[in-house]
């Protein structure tokens, strides 16, 4: 059996209230490391996972994270730090270096 199998029969098993749980879940979970990143590293490529320290010119210097992150931003509904990462993403140079 393929693992989307697996996963989606657990998911049309599980009742509302658990997956509003899980939703809950990833989305506080998302927020809190957001929040991280822009307190610590912010337009950096990477966030240091033990240290918290900012880890540029990993990817360029350009900021993967933050572009990585729009999607999430946008489809979890924290539409004002989709603002802020837009603002801060097109001060980025992509062809210098």
């Amino acid at each position: 059996m393929k693992i989307w199998n697996l996963l989606s029969a657990n998911l049309v098993a599980a009742s509302g209230i658990e997956i509003s749980e899980r939703k809950g879940f990833i989305r506080s979970r998302f927020r809190e490391t957001w929040k991280s990143y822009v307190t610590n590293a912010f337009g950096a490529d990477e966030i240091n996972p033990l240290t918290g320290q900012a880890k540029s010119e990993v990817w360029g210097g350009w900021g993967v994270t933050l572009i990585d992150s729009l999607d999430t931003l946008w489809l979890l509904d924290m539409k004002e730090e989709f603002t802020e990462a837009v603002k801060k993403i097109s001060k980025v140079d992509f062809f210098s270096g």
